[in-house]
C-alpha cells in the first residue's frame, strides 16, 4: 500500500476547495445585461483566514474600498465581499493614498494555520531527504559517523 503524505491530501482538499468556491461564486455572481451595460466594475476580495468574520476587519475593508469607490454589494461568507462601482470611478484612481489599490482582490497576508503547515511541510521534506541520505549509503543509524553526516547537512542546509 502506497504511503500519501498528509501535506498531499490537505492540498488536494484545499484545491478541492477552491474549485468548489469558484463554481459557487459563479453561480451567485451572475450580472444581468443592464448592470453590465450601465458601465460597473464587479471585484471579490478574498481573505484566507475568515478575516470578515470580525465586524471591525468588514468595516474597514469597506472604508478602505470606498475610497476608490467600491460599494459592497454582498458579503459571501468570511472570506469573501463582493464589490461594484461605476468604470467613471478609475479615472480618480490616481488621487488615492498611498497604498490603496483599488484592484486588490486579497486582504490580509497568509494564515497563521496555512504558514504553519508550510513551515512543517518544509521541516518534514528536510528529514525525510535527511533520513533517505543516510541510509541509502548503507550506514545504520547507530553507526552514522560526523563523515557520514557531511552529505546530509548540506541538503539540509538549504531549506
Amino acid at each position: 500500500m502506497a504511503y500519501i503524505p498528509h501535506g498531499a491530501i490537505a492540498a488536494a482538499h484545499a484545491e478541492q476547495e477552491r474549485k468548489k468556491r469558484e463554481e459557487e461564486e459563479e453561480k451567485m455572481t451572475k450580472y444581468n445585461s443592464d448592470e453590465l451595460n450601465d458601465n460597473w466594475e464587479f471585484k471579490i476580495v478574498r481573505s484566507d483566514s475568515n478575516a470578515f468574520r470580525k465586524p471591525e476587519v468588514l468595516q474597514a475593508l469597506l472604508g478602505e474600498e470606498s475610497l476608490a469607490g467600491w460599494e459592497m454589494l454582498e458579503k459571501l461568507d468570511d472570506n469573501r465581499v463582493r464589490f461594484k462601482r461605476p468604470k467613471t470611478a478609475k479615472n480618480n484612481d490616481f488621487s488615492l493614498p498611498a497604498g490603496i489599490d483599488p484592484y486588490r482582490s486579497r486582504y490580509g497576508g497568509l494564515s497563521t494555520r496555512l504558514k504553519l503547515g508550510l513551515v512543517l511541510g518544509v521541516l518534514m521534506l528536510g528529514g525525510f531527504v535527511s533520513f533517505f541520505a543516510v541510509t541509502s549509503r548503507g550506514d545504520s543509524l547507530s553507526n552514522i559517523s560526523w563523515s557520514s553526516m557531511s552529505t546530509v547537512i548540506p541538503v539540509v542546509g538549504l531549506m
